[in-house]
């Protein structure tokens, strides 16, 4: 259930634990199926936890998939 990964890995960025965030957030974008709403908000908690990593890169890479999956929503 990608839901658990998700509510787990924002907990973890709320307490500033960035890497565990990660780890569990990009576990648990195997289990999204058919939920792109689901995967944006998996796609921005990992932007937020690169960025608390001082990975800007990364940071960029996730949300601009999150924006890509946003406009998706749109057609």
């Amino acid at each position: 259930q990608p839901e658990f990964y998700y509510y787990s890995g924002l907990a973890y960025n709320q307490l500033r634990n960035y890497k565990k965030a990660k780890d569990v957030l990009a576990d648990g974008l195997d289990y999204i199926v058919d939920n792109v709403s689901l995967e944006i908000n998996f796609n921005i908690q990992l932007g937020q936890a690169y960025s608390g990593l001082g990975n800007e890169k990364e940071k960029e890479k996730y949300f601009l998939k999150a924006e890509k999956l946003m406009q998706s929503l749109k057609k």
